[in-house]
């Protein structure tokens, strides 16, 4: 349930950081500019995010049947689709999370387009881009562990190094205890709700 509770707080936080980016960027209040402003840039990173996805779960096929270097390919379509949404003014944080949610459930996504009453059997084509999708997904995931948890200790050891025992006062150790009990307290309260 915590990894629930982190996908929506990291989806929340990305979404609504980009949105008030924008905002910011666009230093005006009318409000058809402000809705054009924020719902352009959008519509245009889900397009594209769902049709690089479309594109690299096919290209897996055809291009690259080794499984070793998915994970290292797929990073290198990310960096991509970002500059291309970033080239045509999307914008390419949100392209990047529709790829991710998109790929990472697409067999769910083609199942239930599988048993739904607009495909009389289900189609060939949706069912091997399913089992696709699942084995990128499944390396990106065991690649994903090993890369977390190297970046993981390479964060605590940095800040081992660059922590100062004399920069630590009374004032800072209080705001230090009230932050880490907020944060216990929103966790319990989310993990309750969830």
């Amino acid at each position: 349930i915590l990894i629930l509770e982190s996908i929506i707080n990291d989806v929340t936080l990305v979404s609504a950081a980009v949105i008030i980016i924008l905002l910011l960027q666009l230093g005006a209040l009318n409000t058809a500019q402000v809705i054009l402003a924020i719902v352009e840039p959008i519509a245009i990173s889900i397009v594209v995010g769902i049709f690089f996805m479309i594109v690299w779960v096919n290209a897996i096929e055809w291009f690259y049947h080794g499984e070793e270097l998915v994970y290292t390919f797929t990073l290198g379509v990310l960096f991509l689709m970002y500059s291309v949404v970033e080239l045509i003014e999307g914008n390419g944080a949100i392209a990047i999370l529709v790829l991710s949610l998109s790929l990472g459930n697409l067999p769910d996504i083609i199942n239930k387009i599988g048993r739904s009453r607009l495909f009389s059997r289900y189609p060939p084509t949706l069912k091997r881009m399913a089992e696709r999708s699942e084995h990128v997904v499944d390396e990106i995931k065991k690649t994903q562990l090993d890369f977390s948890f190297f970046i993981k200790i390479f964060f605590f050891v940095y800040l081992g190094v660059i922590f100062d025992l004399s920069a630590l006062t009374p004032f800072l150790v209080a705001i230090c205890v009230v932050i880490l009990a907020l944060m216990f307290i929103s966790r319990y309260i989310s993990s309750r709700i969830l």
